[in-house]
């Protein structure tokens, strides 16, 4: 009780007013504010591991890129291939000579049949490795040189999938490998161009050297999350060295530079 006193010398008393104790927060509130802090806090953590983990997809992206175009090659130029162009030339020579009734030779030519079927053949099988590679039909385990392992999907499944260490999201040397391992789906898309290239030099003497390569362009575009990596791979694949003789000249001027060589004319 407090005592007031008023003019007049009237004493009034004013009981004093005691604060009510609050109980603890209801459910509802307590669950609400939990679930707001929750999801504040998980979404704040996927976005770390996201920034921290995607310079890793992108290396990968560029190995993949790499690896597969490669491979598709390598898949192109194959035994099996070799084998079939053995088959294919011996009844029709890829450079065709033309003789004339001396037995010299008078002109060389390359079979453009023969040619465009290997050109064909080439081309066909690099992108049948790429559609395969798209349709996740090539089954094997790589591993790359960060260390991360990655399979091929099966069950008709697209794609190739890379297991990827939480750890890594750290940036930590010693922490790198630990964690559970993140599946990460890549998806490529591949294209194969090819054109022919040939070259034709003067050797010696009326001599003449043939080399005609396969010059393949293997494009392949990896994607993954958040990210798109392009690389384009390309390789000259020889198809044909030879060295065509001509007959030798009685007499040879080099074209007016220098003296010209000692011909020692033919025997009659």
């Amino acid at each position: 009780m407090h005592i007031y006193s008023m003019k007049g010398g009237v004493f009034l008393f004013r009981r004093k007013r005691l604060r009510r104790v609050r109980g603890p927060l209801p459910f509802r509130t307590v669950f609400a504010i939990s679930s707001v802090i929750f999801t504040i806090m998980t979404l704040q953590g996927l976005w770390l591991v996201e920034r921290n983990i995607k310079p890793t997809l992108i290396e990968i992206a560029k190995a993949e890129t790499q690896r597969i175009a490669q491979q598709a090659i390598n898949d192109a130029v194959s035994s099996k291939m070799v084998g079939d162009l053995e088959k294919l030339e011996e009844h029709d020579e890829l450079v065709i000579t033309d003789i004339d009734q001396n037995g010299k030779i008078t002109s060389a030519r390359i079979n453009s049949k023969v040619f465009n079927h290997i050109l064909s053949e080439a081309t066909k099988r690099a992108q049948e490795y790429l559609n395969k590679v798209e349709r996740g039909e090539i089954n094997q385990w790589t591993e790359t040189a960060d260390g991360t392992e990655a399979e091929s999907i099966r069950d008709g499944e697209e794609g190739v999938v890379h297991y990827i260490s939480l750890g890594k999201a750290t940036h930590n040397t010693l922490l790198a490998n630990l964690g559970p391992k993140i599946p990460i789906r890549f998806h490529t898309i591949g294209e194969v161009k090819s054109q022919p290239i040939s070259n034709v030099k003067l050797v010696g003497i009326n001599n003449i050297w043939i080399e005609i390569n396969i010059r393949l362009d293997v494009n392949v575009n990896v994607v993954v999350p958040f990210a798109t990596e392009t690389d384009t791979v390309t390789t000259n694949v020889p198809l044909v060295f030879t060295l065509i003789n001509g007959e030798v000249p009685e007499f040879y001027n080099n074209s007016n530079q220098g003296m010209p060589p000692a011909i020692v004319p033919n025997a009659r």
